[in-house]
């Protein structure tokens, strides 16, 4: 029995047991919001009102890459304006030497930061402009009274 042979089981394990238990928490859920939306569809097929269901979910659907997209592309582009434009010599101090060596590093990750933030910023306003669905169907179909 070699250590180097037990050393590396643990490693290889974990690298094979994370993308599992991702794998595993993405496939419950997909579950959970399919049975939601499922079991929305069979009580508006018993009612027979499926015309509304598939408005609501058209509407959610497209309020979320609307407002989603708009918002990646609006945060992009400012993060990519402030780059630009930010002063390219800085006086040194101590504290913004310590600061460049930061930059320095995460500047080959400039672009999957930027890219990553849109869309994880983007994601989140989509959920939340989805979730006003009803206030949009609200002010699209108003009628004087």
């Amino acid at each position: 029995m070699s250590t180097g042979a037990t050393g590396t089981a643990p490693a290889r394990r974990r690298r094979v047991l994370v993308p599992t238990l991702v794998i595993l928490a993405i496939l419950v859920g997909a579950f959970v919001i399919f049975a939601g939306y499922y079991t929305d569809w069979l009580w508006f097929v018993s009612v027979d009102k499926t015309s509304v269901f598939t408005t609501e979910l058209l509407v959610r659907i497209g309020l979320f890459f609307a407002f989603g997209a708009v918002m990646a592309l609006v945060l992009g582009a400012a993060m990519w304006i402030a780059w630009r434009t930010r002063p390219d010599t800085v006086a040194f101090t101590p504290e913004q030497a310590s600061l460049e060596r930061y930059r320095t590093g995460l500047e080959r990750f400039r672009r999957g930061i930027t890219i990553g933030t849109a869309v994880v910023i983007g994601f989140f306003t989509g959920l939340t402009a989805a979730g006003e669905w009803g206030t949009y169907l609200q002010w699209r179909n108003a009628t004087s009274f």
